[in-house]
């Protein structure tokens, strides 16, 4: 495998965004933040309603998938799309 330094630093260079919450403050685009009820690791209280108050984007909805834990994609796909797509389809007009 390559030296994962160089990913990193390629990166940096494309985006001026830190992959931190603080970059919240600086995404403006519509968003959605899809958080699962269960998730132990990344909780809804702390972590998810604060991600949530920190954007600053004015278009921004936030959907919670019951019973479902930390890996959304895995443990429940069809539950997370059907949260999803609506926000998809008004963000893009269809």
């Amino acid at each position: 495998m390559r030296d994962p330094a160089i990913g990193k630093a390629v990166l940096a260079a494309l985006t001026p965004f830190s992959r931190s919450a603080r970059d919240l403050a600086a995404i403006t685009a519509p968003t959605l933040f899809l958080w699962s009820a269960d998730d132990h690791e990344t909780t809804l209280e702390q972590q998810g309603m604060a991600s949530f108050a920190a954007s600053a984007s004015r278009d921004k909805a936030l959907e919670v998938v019951p019973a479902c834990g930390h890996m959304m994609p895995l443990d429940c796909p069809d539950r997370a799309l059907e949260r999803t797509l609506p926000f998809l389809r008004r963000v893009l007009g269809r």
